[in-house]
């Protein structure tokens, strides 16, 4: 019998467990500037990566 080397479910069982204990005592405007603060450095880590691979792609020579 195989086993699992990483199991997905436990894993985000185990993160929204985390988030629960992070908010548990947030106030629902303490949420939702939480959620708020994790999306806009979700946004900016984005914005990052893809000026990261749109400056990779301009050094790459040029097919054809």
């Amino acid at each position: 019998m195989k086993t699992k080397a990483f199991d997905c479910v436990e894993m985000k069982r185990a993160g929204a467990a985390y988030v629960q204990e992070l908010i548990a005592n947030m106030t629902p405007e303490e949420q939702r500037e939480f959620w708020k603060e994790g999306h806009l450095e979700l946004l900016k880590k984005q914005a990052e990566l893809k000026e990261k691979h749109n400056a990779q792609e301009a050094e790459q020579p040029a097919l054809g």
